[in-house]
């Protein structure tokens, strides 16, 4: 361990560690460190009040109108940050790998669903789990093998939202890496990847027939390093009765 960062629930350091060098802190943003603000990407946001420097770039009045943590534009992940995360100013995707989950949010920031999703490179690759931070989807608005897939292929029915090409904890490039479900024969979101987060049908179907009126915008990887992710998947096997 080089270092360790707690935080408050809105984003205030707990005790920060002496000379530490990492700028990647709070849900993995960047903390500037002369003014203390982290950088999501579309705003500036305030740790010590919980803020936004300035309003949220997307706003309808429709969807405002029946929630009130909306109104106020400033605020930080509807002022629930025990739930919520903001990615980037805006929603989008957010797995949680101490959970297993992948939540899909609107772009006014509501709740459309959660699923099961691991995310378990294959052991003869480099890449390693994500890291924890945000990555830029690729594919915004569609799949790559749209309708051309199978529950039980390497891309699921649905095929894949890739994510930008990243540098990876291994120091390579990595490409083609993103969200896709496929291997229902072989125990679905559990089986191994090439870097990937696997989750399932039902999933891929709801994001790929959002994601054309409301854009895939960023995917913000938490908490990816399970100690017991293996125990966790062998477990789900053989419930499954599935060989490992």
């Amino acid at each position: 361990v080089v270092a360790r960062h707690d935080f408050l629930p809105f984003g205030e350091e707990w005790n920060p560690p002496a000379n530490a060098k990492e700028k990647k802190l709070f849900t993995g943003h960047e903390r500037d460190a002369e003014t203390g603000l982290d950088y999501f990407g579309a705003r500036y946001y305030r740790p010590q009040v919980g803020r936004f420097t300035t309003i949220d770039p997307v706003y309808t009045w429709s969807e405002n109108l029946t929630d009130p943590q909306r109104w106020n534009r400033y605020a930080y992940a509807k002022d629930n940050p025990l739930r919520f995360i903001d990615t980037d100013g805006r929603s989008s995707i957010v797995f949680n790998g101490k959970d297993n989950r992948l939540y899909f949010f609107d772009k006014d920031g509501n709740l459309i669903g959660s699923w099961d999703a691991t995310n378990r490179p294959s052991p003869e690759l480099t890449i390693g789990r994500l890291a924890d931070g945000v990555y830029d989807f690729l594919d915004t608005t569609t799949t790559r093998g749209f309708g051309d897939e199978s529950p039980n292929s390497r891309l699921g029915t649905y095929g894949i939202f890739a994510v930008e090409p990243f540098m990876g904890e291994d120091g390579g490039m990595h490409t083609g890496v993103g969200i896709h479900s496929g291997r229902l024969n072989r125990g679905g979101y559990l089986w191994w990847t090439n870097g990937c987060i696997r989750t399932t049908d039902e999933a891929m179907m709801t994001i790929a027939y959002t994601a054309p009126s409301d854009p895939l915008t960023s995917l913000a990887v938490i908490d990816n390093r399970p100690a017991n992710m293996d125990s966790f998947v062998l477990t789900q096997l053989a419930k499954m009765k599935i060989a490992f």
